[in-house]
């Protein structure tokens, strides 16, 4: 299916975005605060900054106090794997998602493109995390790249029960289908809109609706026609108009079908 996007979409009242990056932004030379602000005066609804390690939460959080509409998520992706006193992270983890502002573990995962650490590593820090966000009763939010396989037999042997989210999802249709049967919502990125990603675009057309998420994963993969240049919360609105011309439905159907699968995961009301 040929979608040809060239238009700038404006944000929508009820638009969420499930994944960005508030400290990253920042080193990128955007202000997170300033964006977050316009965002939420144009009607924004959630966001979620996402954690990558346990070192920065305490700035993360007392950066993001002002807005009771962005949540936090904690956890140490597979980035860290390779990283000395994994035991002391994984110690300051668990006291951060005692956090009320905390939703989820995350991200972690499995990345065999660039294997961080080692391949033994990587799926120990990952069962790990897997496990604690059972005994926390918190969904995760996984990294998957290069490693379906493997992922898809981690969480068969310890499913956590909270589910969690395929973020920035960058495999095929038949792949989001197994992750969505072990619980999981499966997340589109500004990567969706780009020339050569026909198997992510075919798994968010396809998909069932109420297992549907968009993010930006900001500051990265800004979507067309903004790729190459930093990206931000307020660019989700660009994969909104992706995803629903996919769909064959409107940017306000999608925007309340998105809203009611990321409160029902993390059960807002």
């Amino acid at each position: 299916m040929l979608v040809k996007q060239t238009l700038i979409q404006p944000l929508l009242p009820g638009m969420i975005d499930s994944h960005f990056h508030a400290l990253s932004l920042r080193e990128k030379g955007l202000d997170p605060v300033e964006l977050l602000a316009r965002c939420f005066q144009e009607g924004f609804r959630a966001a979620l900054d996402v954690a990558v390690d346990t070192d920065d939460f305490e700035e993360r959080r007392a950066l993001l106090a002002p807005f009771t509409g962005v949540f936090l998520t904690a956890g140490i992706s597979p980035f860290r794997a390779g990283s000395p006193e994994i035991g002391g992270r994984l110690q300051r983890l668990e006291a951060q998602l005692a956090s009320p502002r905390v939703l989820a573990v995350g991200e972690i995962g499995i990345d065999r493109h660039w294997n961080y650490g080692t391949p033994e590593g990587q799926r120990e820090l990952f069962t790990a995390q897997v496990e604690m966000a059972a005994a926390a009763g918190l969904p995760i939010v996984v990294h998957n790249r290069a490693a379906d396989g493997e992922l898809l037999g981690l969480l068969s042997e310890r499913r956590p029960p909270r589910g969690g989210i395929m973020h920035c999802f960058s495999s095929d249709y038949p792949a989001a289908l197994q992750f969505i049967e072990r619980g999981f919502l499966i997340s589109f990125a500004g990567n969706v809109t780009y020339k050569g990603s026909e198997p992510i675009q075919e798994a968010a057309r396809r998909i069932p609706g109420d297992s549907l998420l968009v993010e930006t994963d900001s500051p990265y993969l800004a979507p067309l026609p903004h790729r190459g240049r930093p990206c931000d919360p307020s660019l989700v609105s660009q994969t909104y108009a992706f995803v629903a011309q996919l769909r064959g439905i409107t940017i306000e159907e999608l925007v309340e079908r998105v809203w009611v699968n990321f409160s029902r995961l993390f059960c807002l009301g």
